[in-house]
């Protein structure tokens, strides 16, 4: 699959979840399931479009084997991931 150059390249779905995690900051795909109300089969494939294309990263967490996204980053504030994660 190409790698879309930009938003706009990015299919309506993945563009969907982008925009969701705009606005919400950090949210497992079961939550952008429910915010968006795709199914979850595609809110998958659009979370992989993303991370394929550096949009946005996964966070993943051994101890309770949960996957968290957010925008992409330069710089992650790990304080801040620990703090969330301890919600």
């Amino acid at each position: 699959m190409k790698q879309p150059q930009s938003f706009d390249e990015l299919p309506p779905h993945a563009q969907m979840v982008y925009e969701t995690l705009k606005q919400e900051s950090i949210m497992t795909q079961a939550e952008l399931h429910e915010e968006t109300r795709l199914p979850s089969t595609v809110v998958r494939d659009a979370v992989e479009e993303l991370v394929a294309a550096d949009a946005i990263e996964e966070i993943i967490y051994s101890q309770s084997e949960h996957r968290l996204y957010r925008l992409a980053t330069t710089e992650i504030d790990s304080r801040e991931t620990r703090e969330l994660v301890s919600v």
